[in-house]
């Protein structure tokens, strides 16, 4: 895959004034009206909080319809809030990975619709076409219910190169502010005998590792626009044999490799439920902890 993109430092030291807010899920109204009354933004909506440092705990996606309009908030007031001294830290949690990597399970019947404006009609016609071609006349309509209006606008920009994609994966998994740690669930024995900034560097690039070897195989067409996240690796093995079998012929090593490598990748602890994102331990057994 990529190179993982370098981010920002990950512990800050003499902090007057910290905000944090969480789960948003898309509820984009109700958070500017949270900002506001939390003097965070002026009536404008505009950074008004000086050297705060505001807080995004993860879970801006899924769930609501305005995920892109909380986003573009955030983007926006990043600029002001750095322009001002203070700063806006948006933590990755499960629902920005599972956009990232297209676990789309929770993403808002309504939320596709937002990305419209990305999705290249000519495209969805072409797909549209190879997917009436191989299930019949009259599938149409199953694949616009598959591929509601925006879907692949939506994965388009949840792409690497995308831009809420590329600007998700700059983004920590966990900070330092003060004597505080900020994470949108909580750390596991997976993370024992880690640093933050090993934490984040490998957190990010278990995102880009799994991203770009599904890259390398919907291009060889082992992967395909709807395939069920989960089953994802065992598809793409079972199309390599398909394959294999319909030709003849040696095996592609340099595909057999991807297709492994794949599977290690999409197994990594980190994205799984004892990593930074989804462990509950704490949460639900606080005394001992």
């Amino acid at each position: 895959g990529a190179a993982p993109a370098r981010s920002g430092p990950v512990q800050w030291k003499e902090i007057d004034r910290i905000v944090a807010f969480a789960d948003v899920h898309g509820a984009y109204a109700e958070l500017a009206v949270l900002l506001r009354e939390a003097g965070i933004v002026d009536a404008q909506g505009h950074w008004a909080a000086g050297d705060t440092h505001l807080v995004s705990l993860g879970d801006l996606l899924d769930r609501g319809a305005d995920s892109r309009k909380v986003m573009d908030l955030l983007m926006r007031l990043q600029e002001e809030a750095s322009a001002s001294g203070g700063r806006v830290h948006v933590l990755l949690g499960n629902h920005e990975a599972m956009n990232l990597l297209g676990d789309l399970r929770y993403v808002e019947a309504g939320e596709y619709a937002a990305y419209a404006d990305m999705e290249s009609t000519a495209e969805r016609a072409d797909l549209r076409r190879a997917f009436e071609n191989a299930r019949g006349a009259g599938s149409g309509a199953a694949f616009d219910q598959k591929f509601p209006p925006g879907y692949f606008g939506h994965r388009a920009a949840f792409s690497a190169a995308g831009k809420y994609g590329r600007w998700l994966l700059e983004m920590p998994v966990a900070i330092l502010l003060n004597q505080t740690l900020f994470m949108h669930a909580g750390p596991s024995p997976v993370l024992r005998g880690v640093n933050l900034e090993e934490l984040d560097l490998r957190y990010r690039t278990s995102l880009t590792d799994y991203l770009g070897l599904a890259r390398q195989l919907e291009q060889a067409g082992l992967l395909q626009p709807g395939d069920e996240y989960h089953e994802r690796p065992q598809l793409a093995q079972e199309r390599l044999a398909a394959r294999l079998t319909a030709h003849g012929g040696a095996p592609d090593p340099a595909l057999t490799d991807a297709v492994q490598r794949f599977g290690v990748a999409a197994g990594n602890a980190l994205l799984a439920e004892e990593g930074p994102n989804w462990y509950r331990g704490a949460a639900l057994c606080n005394e001992a902890a």
